[in-house]
């Protein structure tokens, strides 16, 4: 019977042929954040499923307002920034959240792509 090797087997990892992800500069997330609170929340590149709880174009620009991004990072050429926040909704008891995934361009900071979401928690 083969013996696979696992996490104890007392062998070191070979870090070399580990990879990571890039993370952008923080001045290059501030930019495509503000780039991307500048667009009209009608914009082929917003997408919004807020489900009537707020209005497309308050997400956009309230979210993005003064963000704090988690797990900004550059996969294949690409920004991809994460956004959250919690949302009160008046007469609902439980506690909502507004979510922006906001993707542009890592050498230009065009925005490629804002996919707004707002759910009741």
């Amino acid at each position: 019977m083969s013996h696979t090797p696992t996490w104890n087997t007392g062998v070191s990892p070979d870090f070399g042929s580990l990879s990571t992800v890039p993370i952008p500069s923080d001045d290059a997330v501030r930019d495509v954040l503000g780039e991307a609170r500048s667009l009209d929340s009608d914009a082929d590149a917003v997408t919004a499923n807020t489900h009537g709880l707020v209005p497309p174009n308050v997400a956009l620009h309230d979210l993005l307002f003064n963000p704090e991004p988690t797990r900004p990072e550059i996969i294949s050429g690409t920004i991809v920034v994460y956004v959250a926040e919690t949302l009160h909704v008046e007469g609902r008891d439980r506690q909502g959240v507004i979510r922006a995934t906001v993707r542009a361009d890592a050498e230009t900071h065009e925005i490629e792509s804002v996919e707004l979401t707002a759910e009741i928690a």
